[in-house]
């Protein structure tokens, strides 16, 4: 890892330890179901201290970014992990289809609805635009998987779709993923149905009152703006 890399890391730790506040963190931490440590930063004054090192992380090498984001991952207090998907999100474009085994990494790692929600409708929804086929391969592959936070990216990676989302191909996705008794799953469910609503609402009502096998949950949200 260059110097460069780890100055910048070395940084953002300094200022994270100067501004903690544990009161905070107490909080952040149980609202997070005690899953990460936290510093107690809350969100507009972490991105406030993160500002001077937005330039400088697109300044990076794609490899030196990866570098960096893996260190923020590997990194113990979620505040980090804020922070990686922030340099993502501000650099997404040096991502391609390529690199689909490194989010991949990202999402199964430290997972929780905060990081899976960022990484699918960001990260995984953009380079899957890249290759309809290499795209269905991870889908498959995800789906048969037993990792509800994967199942979940399948589910949402078009959030930000808009009128391009496949419907059809959320359609299967939902009828396939139905049966899982996972609260993160069917809130997907009703959460990309919401979404696909926007656009298509005729659709989205009818697919809904076809199919009594969706949980209430699942209706509920998905119906959340027709109710």
């Amino acid at each position: 890892m260059k110097k460069e890399v780890e100055f910048i890391f070395s940084e953002i730790k300094a200022l994270f330890e100067e501004n903690s506040d544990t009161d905070n963190a107490i909080k952040m931490e149980a609202y997070m179901k005690g899953h990460f440590k936290m510093y107690g930063i809350k969100t507009p004054l972490r991105k406030d201290l993160l500002k001077p090192f937005y330039a400088e992380a697109k300044a990076l090498s794609k490899p030196d970014l990866i570098s960096l984001v893996n260190q923020l991952w590997n990194a113990e207090q979620r505040d980090y992990q804020y922070t990686a998907m922030e340099f993502l999100q501000r650099n997404k474009k040096k991502f391609v289809i390529d690199d689909i085994d490194f989010l991949e990494r990202l999402l199964v790692t430290k997972s929780w609805w905060d990081s899976i929600d960022m990484l699918a409708s960001h990260m995984i929804g953009h380079v899957f635009k890249m290759d309809i086929k290499i795209r269905d391969k991870w889908l498959e592959k995800w789906m048969a998987s037993d990792n509800m936070w994967l199942q979940r990216t399948c589910l949402i990676f078009q959030l930000k779709y808009a009128k391009e989302t496949d419907l059809d191909l959320l359609k299967s996705l939902i009828l396939e993923l139905k049966p899982i008794n996972e609260f993160f799953v069917q809130k997907a469910i009703g959460w990309s149905l919401r979404q696909a609503a926007r656009f298509y609402p005729a659709d989205v009502i009818a697919f809904v009152e076809e199919n009594e096998g969706l949980s209430n949950l699942a209706k509920r949200e998905a119906l959340k703006h027709f109710l």
